[in-house]
């Protein structure tokens, strides 16, 4: 899907700004093949800013304009904003939520051990069956029971970089879970926040970031 003219805003009229905020290419390395045409397509762009720290010397290398950083548009909304778009889900026990794209199955274990730790309930959000050990899979969840299932957790597990967002929004202790193939959106995220994380999941009850502190990192970040 890489340079895909359409993405970015190839069609708009020539006399019309092209402005990036906050992009995430998910990827670092640009095909040799198409290095031409992604040069081309990003010197139509009157600003570029983009999400992750690591993405800003790949765009920079080709064009001369200064490439900025700046953190996800989710976070110009506040948390009590965002309250305001949650739809309560039928669970009425605490729980630890679990919402991952990728997953090691090698964390099966520790959600056992937490759950027969606290008491709490795994709960999974997912789209499918995936080997995650879960109490509850939360199969028809939309957008708005989303947020209310990030905001009313325990505490989360997630290897969503918006799963670890919102997680931060609404102040909760969560572990992120790491792709190794693309972890830069998270720790890009966790390092621009100064966000402390728990060197284990088997810790995540036991450890909650200095939220005073990250607020003040978002505040300053929003500005």
């Amino acid at each position: 899907a890489l340079c895909r003219r359409d993405s970015f805003l190839d069609y708009a009229p020539a006399d019309k700004k092209r402005i990036s905020y906050a992009a995430s290419m998910g990827v670092l390395d640009i095909p040799p093949e198409k290095e031409k045409l992604f040069a081309m397509l990003l010197k139509n762009f009157d600003s570029i800013s983009v999400r992750e720290e690591d993405m800003v010397p790949v765009i920079q290398k080709y064009i001369d304009k200064h490439v900025l950083q700046h953190i996800d548009p989710t976070f110009l909304i506040s948390a009590a904003e965002w309250r305001r778009y949650e739809n309560r889900y039928d669970i009425k026990k605490p729980y630890i939520l679990v919402y991952a794209l990728y997953w090691d199955r090698g964390l099966n274990d520790c959600l056992k051990k937490l759950h027969k730790k606290t008491g709490y309930q795994i709960i999974s959000i997912q789209d499918g069956i995936r080997p995650i050990y879960a109490n509850k899979r939360v199969l028809d969840a939309g957008p708005e029971e989303f947020l209310w299932l990030i905001d009313h957790a325990q505490a989360v597990v997630t290897s969503s970089f918006h799963g670890t967002a919102f997680s931060v929004i609404f102040n909760k202790s969560f572990y992120p879970v790491l792709n190794p193939n693309a972890p830069s959106r998270i720790n890009s995220l966790v390092k621009t926040l100064h966000i402390p994380i728990a060197a284990t999941l088997n810790m995540l009850m036991d450890f909650s970031p200095d939220y005073t502190k990250v607020n003040n990192y978002i505040k300053r970040e929003k500005q």
